[in-house]
């Protein structure tokens, strides 16, 4: 994925948690490529601080096939944690669901 795209993809769903208001949201990485150092990067700085603007309280990750995307996301873990939202990684949706609606 081009990094133009793969920004693309990620600014839109800001934009749709912002819009909607959304506190709990899932993202499933499982088919994604490897990240570019460069997108990493972007993700942490730029990313991840504006999503914790939005309100969003809990996010739920359905972790990649493959395992440099899996270190990169879990990585910058701190990164979720300072821009005030929760963050956890499951290998299927439904405990990833369950866990998201936990507290709802």
């Amino acid at each position: 994925v081009e990094s133009v795209d793969f920004r693309n993809v990620f600014n839109g769903v800001l934009n749709f948690v912002s819009d909607l208001q959304v506190s709990h949201l899932m993202v499933d990485i499982k088919l994604m490529e490897t990240l570019s150092r460069s997108d990493q990067d972007w993700l942490v700085k730029e990313y991840y601080p504006r999503l914790g603007k939005t309100g969003i309280r809990k996010k739920a990750i359905i972790s990649s096939l493959d395992h440099f995307n899996n270190a990169a996301f879990k990585r910058h873990s701190e990164t979720d944690e300072a821009a005030g939202y929760e963050r956890r990684f499951f290998i299927d949706e439904e405990r990833a669901r369950n866990w998201l609606f936990s507290s709802i």
